[in-house]
């Protein structure tokens, strides 16, 4: 008597499941010696109620604790914003001031004592008449003690030791 295809398929599809069913009960510790019952239920989960479409939003939904931390935030950063602001800023550009107050008056001096010599470029060349003073009679040192005059300026004073090399090259 041929089995059919579908019933064959049934029956293996209903000791698969058995199978799957003993083996889960045994890794329970199922035990028939202190009288443990099996009861298996075939039940039909049910369809979940249908939720109301919530309007959508670009932001997600945040708790109280959650703005205010966002507000922690906000207020950190504007109180970070006004100390620069109000605070640093103000300062350093203060110290700028002076320094460029410095540089003029520099220039201006150098302008009093080369005449035919504009500003900033005066104050460099005033600036290596002063170093030419510092390594006078360099032509007789030897290499070494020349290297190391040069590196001790130029770690003295890196901006001057620029100043000085930029008009040396322009002759």
């Amino acid at each position: 008597l041929p089995l059919h295809p579908l019933l064959l398929y049934g029956m293996l599809a209903k000791w698969t499941h058995f199978f799957i069913i003993s083996k889960k009960i045994r890794a329970m510790g199922y035990s028939e010696e202190r009288g443990d019952v099996v009861d298996v239920v075939n039940l039909r989960f049910q369809k979940p109620e249908e939720l109301p479409d919530a309007p959508q939003s670009w932001v997600p939904p945040l708790s109280q604790d959650h703005w205010m931390r966002l507000l922690e935030m906000a207020l950190l950063g504007i109180l970070v914003l006004a100390l620069f602001f109000f605070g640093i800023r103000p300062v350093l550009m203060a110290r700028l001031a002076v320094k460029e107050a410095e540089k003029a008056a520099e220039a201006q001096q150098a302008e009093e004592l080369m005449p035919g010599v504009k500003g900033g470029e005066a104050a460099e060349a005033l600036e290596v008449g002063q170093m030419e003073e510092t390594l006078k009679g360099w032509e007789k040192l030897p290499d070494n003690e020349l290297l190391d005059l040069v590196e001790k300026f130029v770690a003295e004073d890196p901006e001057r030791a620029a100043s000085v090399l930029r008009v040396w090259m322009k002759g």
